[in-house]
Parts: structure tokens; sequence; C-alpha cells
């Protein structure tokens, strides 16, 4: 009888468990939590705080989606340089009608405006909206910057009624360049070896790389 009580005194350890071994087993098991990898940070520590996950970065095919087209160009740009920072549907249909049409917004038509309005809100601001670059109240008709503006404003023309007049000034050349290229084209035919015929090239030449050289020192 006495052997048996023995043996199962070692198997159990070599006797009961008094307080401070309880107390140590307790701490073991604490450092054992406090060390496991997938142990809350937050938790342990105790500051009641959150680890934020990352956001994924924006993507600059979403961008360059929203931006490939004039007429969101043109939302962004109004957005920016509005006053409060929000425009209607209504008043936005007639600033973009009027540059297209380049006439003042007083002179242009009911049609020419409504054909700006549909596009709008049909196609164009809900999809920029879906992406954030604004805030759309389909149910209010306002159009505000939303918060991933930053985003498309790095790409954006910092003065648009400048970047308007280069277009201009290059869709001037491309004109003088058709009437000119036949004229060109007819004088070398009626007179052979006349000296306007190179004057001529030399001029439409000369004024597309001043065009084109302006053109990309104001973009640096």
């Amino acid at each position: 009888m006495i052997t048996r009580l023995t043996t199962l005194l070692r198997s159990d350890g070599g006797g009961p468990r008094g307080p401070e071994s309880a107390v140590s087993a307790a701490d073991s098991d604490d450092r054992t939590a406090t060390q496991r990898p997938d142990a809350d940070p937050s938790a342990i520590e105790g500051d009641g705080s959150s680890v934020e996950a990352e956001q994924p970065p924006f993507e600059v095919d979403q961008v360059f989606e929203i931006l490939k087209n004039e007429r969101r160009r043109r939302v962004l740009d109004h957005l920016r340089e509005s006053e409060e920072g929000q425009l209607t549907l209504g008043d936005l249909a007639e600033q973009i009608a009027a540059e297209e049409c380049e006439k003042p917004v007083s002179q242009i038509n009911s049609q020419e405006r409504k054909r700006v309005y549909v596009g709008l809100y049909q196609c164009h601001l809900p999809k920029m909206d879906d992406i954030d670059a604004i805030e759309y109240d389909k149910s209010r008709g306002t159009i505000a910057l939303g918060d991933a503006f930053a985003h498309f404003e790095r790409y954006l023309p910092e003065d648009r009624a400048a970047d308007e007049d280069w277009r201009s000034y290059l869709h001037g050349i491309s004109v003088l360049g058709l009437v000119t290229i036949p004229l060109v084209a007819f004088l070398g035919a009626m007179t052979t070896g006349s000296i306007w015929q190179p004057i001529l090239a030399l001029t439409i030449a000369s004024s597309f790389a001043i065009g084109a050289g302006l053109a990309v020192l104001a973009t640096r």
C-alpha cells in the first residue's frame, strides 16, 4: 500500500502543488500569452488604441481613366476654382457648354446646354462619384470635390486659362499649315524655282518648332 502511494505521488510531480507552485504556473502562462505571435499588441499594452490598416495605393490607371476625358477634366477644374467648392449641375453644364462652343454663357442655346447636361448627368458625374473624385448629390443636383481629389489635382494644369490659350494657339498653327501647304504646292507648280516656296515652308516649320518648344517649357 505504501509502495503504491509513493508511485502515485512521483507520477504527479513529487506531491501536491502548494500556493507558490500555482502562482508560478500562472505567471508562466501569462508570459506565454504575451510572447505569442498572434497576440494583439494594442490589447497587451492596454491603451485602447487600434492599429489602422494601411490604405491601398490609389491606382494610376483609375486617375487617367477619369482625366483622359476633357469634359471630366473641366468638371474638376471648375470645382477647384469655385469659391464655395460646390456647384449645381445646371451651372456646371452651362459653363462647360460655353467653353466647348467657344462663346459666352449668355449666348449658348438650350440644345447646347442640354447636350452637356445629359452627358454629365448620365455618364460623367456618376463615374467620378464612384471613384471619390467628386461628391455628387443626385437628388439635390449639387457637385463638390471628393476625398480623392488630391490624386487628380497633381495632373491638372495650374492655370486652366493658359492651357486653353496654348490649345488655341496650336490649333491656329494647324489651320495655318492646312491653308499654306496647298498654297506652297500650287506656287511650286506654277513657278518652278520660286523663292516663295522655301520661305513659306520655312515659316510653317518655324512656327511649329517655336510653338512646341514654348509648350514644353510652359509645362515644366
